[in-house]
């Protein structure tokens, strides 16, 4: 089986490649590789990445749009290139893509976010090609076990649909040791992950600047590092703010290794945001921290039904301090869970979903 997963970014998310993986294990004698939109032009490293290569950078809508057809003939030069059985698109864009290229092609749509607009003519629009795209698909894979409500509520076709959470893979976690945070005189919160929405960010490092209790820990990079960083200088935080930067997925343990309470707050304005399930979740649950996440949401009703964790008004300051000021270090005891942890655990449902196009003529 030879299948292209067609992506609107690069570097590759984590994620993407775990699919990969999984793939080429499941199906010996598979080819899987991509086709992405490299939007910032940077280098290709791997073989197994083929790519439309642009310079208009990430966060433009508008500028994405006009250039979609760029793409869209690129992508159509590599399929006449290239013998494919499956087209794998993911989000909504590159479904739709997809679904116009599908021929005698199967189609799997991956649903990594529900694109909501706030123009409700837009969003009508949106829900217009989105139904046009679930009436073409073999199967559709919901990175979030919320996903697959609204899409019923809504109308949309019943499909041969999966949820596959992004848990982190078992190699990963293995090495962590179970006990709390190194520093026992401060409680440490962490943020792990793509630095990105500064406008919640600046809540949570206000209310630690007032806290001399807390500590808190910044992994990653991202479109608002540099914003970050210079706020964290602004408000003379610097003694109780860890900017560690970009790591790779061998720094995952370590950096879990130093934080008690999992910061995985996200704008719950968005409405993408009420369905979804972030990776640091489940990241959360498998290194054994509580984690912090946004008020009315389906992953905030799911934390204090199963207490994992808190929820906060993550745009509310004084919603965040009054969380952190009331946390003390018997808040950040282990997680004992028994549930599905792993990226492995999710793969029978990826089997089973490709066993299924499979068989269908």
């Amino acid at each position: 089986m030879n299948v292209c997963i067609v992506i609107d970014q690069y570097p590759l998310p984590p994620r993407a490649l775990k699919v990969r993986n999984s793939l080429l294990k499941m199906i010996p004698g598979s080819d899987v590789h991509f086709f992405v939109w490299n939007r910032n032009n940077v280098q290709v490293k791997e073989t197994f990445v083929y790519s439309f290569n642009e310079e208009i950078g990430y966060g433009h809508q508008l500028k994405k749009l006009v250039h979609l057809m760029n793409f869209s003939r690129a992508l159509n030069k590599h399929l006449k290139q290239h013998n494919v059985d499956v087209l794998h698109g993911v989000d909504l864009e590159m479904a739709f893509l997809c679904a116009i290229k599908k021929r005698n092609r199967k189609l799997i749509y991956e649903v990594y976010d529900i694109k909501f607009f706030p123009l409700k003519m837009i969003d009508r629009l949106r829900i217009t090609f989105e139904k046009y795209v679930f009436n073409k698909v073999s199967g559709i894979v919901y990175a979030s076990p919320f996903f697959g409500n609204y899409y019923s509520a809504h109308g949309f076709p019943e499909g041969n649909s999966v949820v596959i959470n992004n848990r982190p893979l078992n190699e990963s976690v293995e090495m962590i040791a179970v006990e709390s945070g190194a520093d026992h005189r401060r409680i440490t919160v962490g943020f792990i992950g793509v630095i990105r929405y500064k406008e919640i960010l600046i809540h949570l490092i206000d209310a630690v600047s007032e806290l001399s209790h807390i500590r808190l820990l910044f992994a990653g990079s991202g479109p608002d590092q540099v914003f970050i960083e210079k706020y964290v200088e602004q408000k003379g935080c610097l003694d109780r703010v860890i900017m560690s930067g970009r790591f790779e997925l061998s720094d995952l343990a370590s950096l879990y290794a130093m934080t008690d309470i999992v910061w995985a707050a996200y704008p719950n304005r968005d409405m993408n945001v009420y369905y979804a399930v972030s990776n640091k979740f489940f990241e959360s649950l498998a290194f054994k921290r509580k984690v912090v996440v946004s008020e009315k949401t389906l992953l905030a009703e799911w934390v204090t039904r199963d207490g994992l964790g808190y929820t906060v008004d993550p745009y509310d300051k004084m919603s965040v301090k009054k969380l952190l000021e009331e946390l003390s270090r018997e808040d950040c005891g282990v997680l004992h869970q028994e549930q599905q942890l792993y990226w492995e655990d999710e793969e029978g449902n990826l089997r089973r979903l490709y066993q299924r196009i499979e068989e269908v003529a």
